[in-house]
């Protein structure tokens, strides 16, 4: 592995991690998962 590889893995979970919580998707709205969940808990 070069070090640009081993760069790029050690970056992976913070890009999940923006993907699955922070991120907005437009299959929800435009909203972030989180925010979605929020919503959902809310009874919105």
């Amino acid at each position: 592995m070069t070090e640009n590889d081993v760069s790029v893995l050690e970056m992976l979970p913070g890009w999940f991690k923006d993907y699955n919580e922070e991120a907005p998707h437009s299959g929800l709205g435009m909203m972030s998962p989180l925010d979605y969940k929020k919503q959902i808990k809310q009874g919105a």
